[in-house]
């Protein structure tokens, strides 16, 4: 005979035979007569006795037989099914001495699954919450609102908890090198420049936000100023040439001068300094990242002396050599008046050097053959190079007398 019609249930329920057989039960399962109602601790379930009332709802921790008098088509009278005065006082005893079960404790209830309603009668049962709190010493509190019989309300809304916030990102800039060039500029591609190399570097910033958007872009300039990165673009003065930086982090560095590198006698990659610019964002809710550098090395550049050759020379004879015309004197130039000197003196004549860029070379009277000289270029952070100059002297010429025909007189005249 089938007592009760499982219409919902949360948590877990079990059906349990009168030889002790457990059962699942799920929504829509019926319970029969002589089957024990068993739900879990956090469980609960709502029957349909079929008897055109509201359904029951059993709580979790119940046991609950289902007996033919449980199946009722009548409410009971209020002073059947209300619990009493005597039976609420025998209650709290029973909960303060924490032994017996709390159902033996209750007079039979007219009908219903455990306790009855409230005073209009029906299944509406009694709920006794017993909250267990770790208090010194240990106490309880006693939830018995629902003694009045309030009913479960169907379709009430519940309001959802709210979502927690995601935790705030903190915005990051890496100025890393992708591209591998080494971001290197050249003195040697400067217009005054020996030759080769470039003027130009790029990149991008690396900026992270995380789930927050980017609002900001600045850079610091040689003066320390920050200078924030504007929609087309900004353009910050370095020390010795300027960084255009996007909205999108991308960047080209430019030199814009020559610079007194301090090693003397090295040139390129052996003798660089560096143009620093520190970076950093700011996200849409005000978090300002921690400041990279963006550094720019700048290869240094050098003067070159190129050899002379010099046609041959007469006898005892000089002459002037323009050795600078075929020099280059670098990005850092060289001081004409000081900055070429003899290194290595002929051995055939005599050098002076004219303070112009040009030597006057002398040959020792009666020399004669291949001589040589070297000079130095000297630029103006110290840089060096040297160079040869090389010459023929005419040989030695013979001194020759003309005799010119005669006759003599037998008489002695001529």
């Amino acid at each position: 005979m089938t007592i009760a019609i499982i219409i919902s249930i949360s948590g877990q329920a079990w059906a349990r035979d009168e030889a002790g057989n457990l059962r699942e039960l799920r929504v829509g399962d019926t319970l029969q007569e002589g089957e024990t109602l068993v739900t879990s601790d956090n469980g609960r379930v709502e029957l349909d006795f079929a008897d055109g009332l509201d359904p029951t709802m059993i709580e979790g921790g119940q046991e609950v037989v289902m007996a033919p008098d449980l199946d009722v088509e009548q409410p009971v009278a209020a002073e059947e099914a209300s619990a009493q005065d005597e039976d609420l006082e025998a209650l709290l005893t029973a909960i303060d001495e924490g032994e017996g079960d709390l159902l033996e404790d209750l007079d039979a209830t007219a009908a219903g699954a455990g306790g009855a309603g409230g005073e209009g009668g029906g299944h509406d049962f009694v709920r006794l919450a017993r909250i267990t709190e770790n208090v010194n010493p240990l106490s309880y509190e006693y939830g018995l609102a629902s003694l009045g019989g309030i009913p479960e309300v169907e379709g009430q809304a519940v309001e959802e908890p709210a979502p927690e916030d995601e935790p705030d990102s903190f915005p990051t800039v890496d100025t890393i090198d992708l591209d591998g060039d080494g971001d290197t500029v050249w003195e040697s591609a400067l217009p005054e420049g020996s030759g080769g190399g470039t003027l130009t570097t790029s990149g991008t910033f690396q900026i992270d936000t995380g789930t927050d958007l980017l609002a900001l872009i600045e850079v610091q300039d040689a003066e320390g100023n920050w200078i924030a990165v504007g929609a087309e673009g900004s353009t910050i003065a370095g020390e010795y040439g300027t960084l255009t930086v996007n909205l999108d982090g991308s960047w080209t560095y430019t030199l814009g001068q020559s610079i007194d590198h301090p090693s003397q006698g090295e040139t390129g990659e052996a003798d660089q300094l560096a143009d620093t610019f520190a970076v950093r964002v700011t996200d849409d809710d005000g978090d300002v990242s921690a400041p990279a550098t963006l550094t720019i090395d700048v290869n240094d550049d050098g003067p070159v002396a190129s050899g002379d050759a010099v046609g041959q020379i007469a006898e005892d004879g000089s002459v002037d050599i323009d050795v600078f015309a075929n020099d280059t004197a670098g990005a850092d130039g060289v001081d004409l008046q000081n900055g070429i000197a003899v290194t290595t003196a002929p051995t055939l004549g005599t050098v002076t050097y004219n303070g112009d860029g040009t030597f006057t070379y002398t040959a020792n009277p009666g020399a004669e053959g291949s001589d040589s000289f070297s000079y130095t270029l000297t630029d103006a952070d110290g840089d060096t190079s040297t160079a040869t100059v090389t010459l023929s002297i005419a040989a030695d010429s013979t001194p020759t007398v003309a005799v010119a025909d005669a006759s003599v007189d037998e008489t002695g005249g001529l």
